[in-house]
């Protein structure tokens, strides 16, 4: 009785320990690196620091990547090696970040292969996605967690090309970690998609709450965002709230709209920043209807890059050219706080809480 109660006791202040430490400490003694890959404990260590949210700051082509912390943006960022031990790979692509783990893109140097990897960064664990079937197809990724099994996907919609304006998904691939293998998905009914292929390219995409979401293309006007439901592996589509051709009508010399979708404290968000007019909307989705939440004056020589926290106040960066500091701002375009990290367009900022949550059995 007195051991099990010390056993509790040991847990529990251990549970309250940041992932780091935790992994200083799995050399400790053989139970606690035993403790550390107990599914409970990993489990309640991530809920207990969920409310600690990171940015991990990727920089295309290195494997070198920098963790800002949200709660305390004057912390200095920590850096990250993504590479594994015996190989080296270097990021292309993100696919977003559940439970404290990331999906990647990336080549490895050694064979010039693009692949998929698992990695957390907090446990320094990667794992190699083994190749889908339909590995050479034109298609885009997903990652998300099953919250009814507590397991990882991957879903890979197959993209066929009926001319330049039109694509449909003929059919998708889900993988799943516990079996480390792909399972077709044969029936998937979704209309063909127009305008899709360059969207597809510039990869807006977000995981809520065990959906994940891709903004694709545009009908009539307004953005069209694919669903996958990692519970029942299910497609659906969404229309976004904002009709894009009729701003660019109202523009006069600037007609550049750049539209995004976030996740804003567990619900979808959608963006829109009108250059020409100088202003920002922001529409969140609550209970399956869009509601504007913000439409306000914005420069737009000040790029939005993501939102910060609760959504009233946004990251960004000033100017289209080289690198750029990246910058917390308010709803008022003025800058609250420079982090002292540089950061290309086509740099990638992902939401992440700390875990140590494991990639293998």
């Amino acid at each position: 009785m007195a051991r099990d109660l010390g056993e509790d006791l040991e847990s529990e202040i251990l549970v309250r320990l940041p992932a780091k430490s935790l992994m200083r400490f799995k050399c400790v003694q053989r139970s606690w690196n035993a403790l550390f890959r107990n599914h409970r404990f990993v489990m309640s260590h991530m809920n207990m620091h969920m409310s600690k949210e990171h940015l991990m700051v990727f920089q295309f082509k290195r494997n070198i990547h920098a963790s800002l912390t949200c709660d305390d943006p004057s912390k200095p960022p920590q850096y990250f090696n993504c590479s594994s031990p015996n190989k080296t790979f270097y990021f292309l692509r993100s696919y977003g970040s559940c439970n404290g783990v990331f999906c990647l893109g990336v080549n490895y140097k050694e064979s010039y292969c693009n692949r998929l990897i698992l990695w957390n960064p907090n446990t320094r664990e990667s794992k190699l996605i083994p190749f889908p079937s339909n590995k050479f197809s034109y298609a885009f990724q997903g990652f998300g967690v099953d919250p009814n099994t507590n397991d990882f996907k991957i879903i890979k919609p197959i993209i066929n090309i009926l001319d330049w304006r039109h694509l449909f998904i003929s059919h998708a691939e889900v993988y799943n970690l516990s079996t480390n293998s792909w399972t077709v998905i044969h029936d998937v009914t979704l209309p063909t998609t127009n305008n899709a292929l360059f969207q597809l390219a510039n990869g807006s995409n977000v995981l809520v709450n065990g959906v994940y979401y891709w903004l694709i293309g545009y009908e009539d006007g307004f953005g069209s965002i694919l669903c996958f439901d990692f519970r029942n592996n299910q497609f659906s589509k969404l229309m976004a709230p904002v009709d894009i051709s009729n701003i660019e009508t109202l523009l006069v010399q600037d007609n550049t709209v750049e539209d995004n979708i976030f996740e804003v404290n567990g619900s979808l968000g959608y963006i829109v920043q009108c250059h020409g007019q100088n202003r920002l909307e922001i529409w969140i989705m609550n209970e399956h209807k869009w509601t504007k939440t913000h439409n306000t004056v914005w420069p737009k020589e000040i790029l939005i890059l993501g939102i910060w926290k609760d959504g009233n106040q946004l990251l960004g960066r000033k100017g289209y050219l080289g690198k750029q500091w990246l910058t917390i701002y308010n709803l008022g375009a003025q800058p609250v706080h420079q982090f002292p990290v540089g950061v290309y367009l086509d740099s990638p900022i992902e939401k992440y809480v700390e875990s140590i949550v494991p990639l293998s059995a």
